[in-house]
């Protein structure tokens, strides 16, 4: 005891010295306590050998705020039932933690023989329990709250855990009936109280602050009575940064998947999330308010399917006010079970309509639902309201009502069901559906208002369904200003049908952005925007309201949940449009800029040509090509497809297109042609366009005929789009080859004089023959033997000259030997031997003409052997 008195004094002086030199100071302890054993004794004394038990009891006895450490990752056993109440009695300012960074780990020995039943730790209304870094797990007890009770000051903080505990009674883990209850960077596993409610707290007095400093998680809780997680039935709840995640409340009539608040007092939830939270046999999936006088506030938090098998997927308010902000709730259902009503497959209002009315603002509501198999009434995919409320600045997308069964039972309001006071301000609808398998009512795919409970204004409905066919409204609704049903049989009786142009979902939480063109943009009520009781001049895109969102320099409030930011007026300008005039077929460059505050994005869209073009501007500027396939006076115009900041604009430029240019090629042999006699046609023409087009030409011709140089022509005719034109060529035609023909007979006799019998005439292709007989010149044509003939030609224009021969024989003539005799002569004396040469006749003397004959022949022999006779 010594030595903790010196800590106390020691701790003492510290705080002293640091508060008279005004450095900040750190909590002081009066004494540490180190537990050196697992197991659970009690011998009265903390030393060496101190166990939990024994330390706590130290601890208790010790002034002021004491330490107690424990080894990390070590387990320690309670196994004593006795001291105090079994439990670790806490009646001072302790703090247990670990000594590093894991847990340290508190087991009650829940099996035989030690059979440990009561809780562990009891915290008295003047005890102040920290837990840090530590975990309880899988105490067992009838008793409230397996792990702790409280009447004082309890905190748990710092990755403490709290897993599998079980209580019969309330609070499956905590039970609190007083004093106050913190708790951060905690984790509540699987704890459970089958025969109570609160499956890991129990709140029945007090206060408790959840999440304040360090997220919170509760997973896996159960009750067998009213709230999976938590079950305040006295205090105040203040929820924070906190999940709840699969929490059951799962006997029959009890209600609170997560939480169930049974008080007169402020329920408050902050940037939490409850996925998956169900009310098996009862209301509210994850939250149920239970308590007419009861306030709950939600802000920044998401409720993501949960389920209740009766009313309120996953709210059911059942108190006073009810203020919903920038929340999302998204796949929650309700009506599980069978026969009666199932209201609100994300939210059920009831019994508060004798007070100030609830608000549900800056929230999405998306693929709520309540699908049946059973013949129930179904009322509200997303809210059902049998109180007052005020929706403003909210979005419904797909939220449904579905029968599938045969039976009587209606189907009102795919996103809303108004049976209490309802006003509806600045809110998007879009998709929201009901369906209606059996003979009662289905009806409005958007919204019902039964007996005109529901007011609306400044509202877009659209795209709801009634089993398949267009619908948005149902019931008898009070109309306010400045409403859009779209596309919906127009039966909500507004003033505007034509389309919002809603955009995709956007944002956290979700809305649906308006386009341009929409039939929303600055045509809403400023003095609806402005009631500072719903729309208060917010925004579900964060846009303070009015915005000047067309541009036309007036600041108008936009129907519906998103304002269109303000919008800058634009000046467009064709800067250049190059060359123009521009032929047919030919590019044009096109150059836009657009001016106006902040440099303006978005696209120009040039229009006005046969091909057209659009440019995303950079810079406030960019250039395209266009196309003109006709001649003539045109005018471009760009147009300015604005982006968020600014408005739509245009300009036009006057352009003259005239016609494509053509080209003709004619293609002439190099290599001349012979002359055939008959007109030559060896070239071949053809042509294009600037535009692209081309074909073939047949040219004509010139001078074709004859040898020298002749001319191919053809010409492209155009149209009313492309120019005529023409080209020629050359190609030379040559002489043709001709033949000179000598003809002579075989032979001609002897005449004595020049011989001349031959003919000569000259041929070629293309020709009729040519006499050339004139050019013969004869050679050796005079005495017998071979004569030659030879004759030439000149030629003509077509043809080229030539020679040619032929050759006869002259043979030689005959003679004709006349004798001439007087019938008779005188006798001369002459001996014949004179006259003839030869004395005698070879004993035979011919006389008179026999004589002669006879002298010519022998003349003959004679000549023939070269013999001549003098005197013949």
């Amino acid at each position: 005891m010594k030595t903790q008195w010196l800590y106390k004094v020691s701790a003492a002086l510290m705080i002293v010295m640091l508060a008279v030199t005004a450095l900040p100071v750190t909590p002081a302890y009066a004494a540490t306590f180190t537990v050196t054993k697992t197991t659970d004794t009690n011998d009265g004394v903390c030393n060496a050998d101190c166990s939990l038990r024994e330390a706590i009891a130290a601890a208790n006895a010790a002034a002021g705020a004491d330490i107690i450490t424990l080894t990390s990752g070590s387990t320690y056993a309670l196994t004593l039932t006795a001291g105090g109440t079994g439990d670790l009695d806490v009646t001072s300012s302790i703090v247990i933690q670990a000594s590093g960074a894991t847990v340290a780990i508190i087991d009650p020995v829940t099996t035989a023989p030690t059979n440990y039943n009561d809780r562990v730790f009891d915290v008295s209304g003047a005890g102040n329990l920290t837990l840090d870094t530590i975990r309880i797990t899988t105490a067992n007890t009838a008793n409230d709250g397996a792990a702790i009770r409280s009447a004082g000051t309890l905190t748990i903080q710092d990755n403490t855990e709290i897993i599998s505990n079980t209580s019969t009674g309330d609070g499956g883990a905590i039970f609190q009936s007083g004093g106050t209850l913190t708790i951060n960077g905690t984790t509540f596993t699987s704890n459970t109280s089958p025969g109570g409610d609160g499956g890991a707290i129990f709140q029945d007095g007090g206060t408790l602050s959840i999440g304040a400093t360090a997220a919170v998680t509760f997973s896996g809780n159960t009750t067998g009575g009213a709230g999976g997680a938590i079950h305040v039935a006295g205090g105040t709840l203040t929820v924070n940064n906190t999940s709840f995640t699969n929490s059951t409340a799962a006997n029959s009539a009890d209600e609170g998947g997560a939480i169930f608040y049974d008080n007169n007092t402020l329920l408050t939830v902050t940037n939490s999330t409850f996925t998956g939270n169900r009310s098996t046999n009862g209301d509210g999936g994850a939250i149920m308010i239970n308590d007419n006088g009861a306030n709950l506030n939600i802000s920044g938090s998401t409720f993501t399917s949960n389920t209740a098998q009766d009313d309120g997927g996953a709210i059911f308010h059942d108190g006073n006010l009810f203020t919903v902000t920038t929340s999302t709730f998204a796949s929650n259902s309700a009506g599980t079970g069978a026969g009666g009503t199932a209201d609100g497959g994300a939210i059920r209002i009831t019994n508060n309509s004798n007070n100030a009315a609830s608000k549900i603002t800056l929230s999405t509501f998306t693929n709520n639902s309540i699908t049946m198999a059973a013949d129930r009434i179904l009322h509200g995919g997303a809210i059902a309201n049998d109180g007052r409320v005020i929706i403003a600045n909210d979005t419904f997308s797909a939220n449904s009502l579905t029968k599938s069964t045969a039976g009587v039972g209606d189907s009102l309001g795919g996103a809303i069901y108004a049976a209490g006071t309802t006003t509806v301000h600045n809110v998007t609808m879009s998709g929201n559906t009901v369906s209606e398998s059996g003979t009662g009512t289905g009806s409005g795919g958007s919204i019902y208002s039964l007996a005109g409970a529901m007011t609306i204004a400044n509202s877009i409905v659209a795209n709801g369904t009634e089993n398949g066919v267009a619908s948005n409204c149902g019931g008898t609704i009070t109309v306010g200003v400045s409403n859009v049903d779209f596309n919906g049989n127009a039966d909500c009786g507004f003033a505007i049908t034509t389309n919002p142009n809603l955009g995709a979902l956007t944002g956290s939480p979700q809305y649906f952005p308006l386009t341009t063109g929409s039939s929303a943009i600055d045509t809403g009520s400023n003095a609806i925007c402005a009631t500072a009781t719903t729309t208060n001049n917010q925004s579900q895109n964060g846009l303070t309201r009015p915005m000047d969102g067309n541009g036309d320099s007036t600041a108008t409030c936009d129907i519906g949940s998103y304002e269109a930011p303000a919008l800058t007026p634009t000046v467009t300008t064709i800067t250049t449009d190059s060359p123009d005039a521009s032929l047919v077929g030919g590019s044009v460059l096109v150059t836009v800029t657009v001016t106006g505050g902040v440099t303006p994005t978005g696209t120009a869209n040039i229009t006005g040509a046969d091909t057209n073009c659009s440019i995303t501007l950079s810079g406030g500027t960019g250039s395209c090509n266009v196309i003109f396939t006709s001649v003539g006076s045109k005018t471009l115009t760009a147009t300015y497809v604005p982006d968020t900041a600014h408005t739509a604009s245009s300009d036009t430029e006057p352009h003259t297109v005239n016609q494509a240019t053509s080209t003709v090629i004619v293609s002439c042999p190099g290599t001349p042609q012979l002359y055939t006699g008959s007109a030559q046609t060896p070239c071949t023409a053809s042509f294009t366009t600037s535009d692209g087009l081309s074909g073939s030409l047949t040219p004509t011709y010139s001078n074709n005929m004859d040898a020298g140089l002749a001319t191919a022509n053809a010409t492209y005719v155009g149209d009313a789009n492309h120019a005529t034109s023409s080209n020629s060529a050359n190609f030379t035609i040559s002489q043709a080859a001709s033949t000179v023909t000598v003809t002579c007979p075989v032979s001609v006799l002897f005449t004595g004089s020049a011989q001349t019998p031959c003919t000569a005439e000259a041929t070629g292709v293309g020709m009729s023959p040519v006499d050339v007989t004139a050019s013969l010149i004869y050679s050796n044509n005079t005495n017998a033997g071979a004569a030659t003939a030879n004759a030439s030609w000149a030629g003509d224009i077509n043809h080229t000259g030539n020679n040619g021969s032929g050759g006869f024989t002259i043979g030689q003539a005959t003679s004709t030997v006349t004798v001439t005799c007087p019938v008779s002569a005188p006798f001369t004396g002459l001996s014949s031997d004179t006259l003839y040469g030869r004395s005698n006749w070879s004993g035979h003397e011919p006389s008179g003409c026999d004589r002669i004959l006879d002298l010519l022949e022998q003349h003959e022999r004679w000549r023939s052997h070269g013999e001549r006779k003098l005197g013949w």
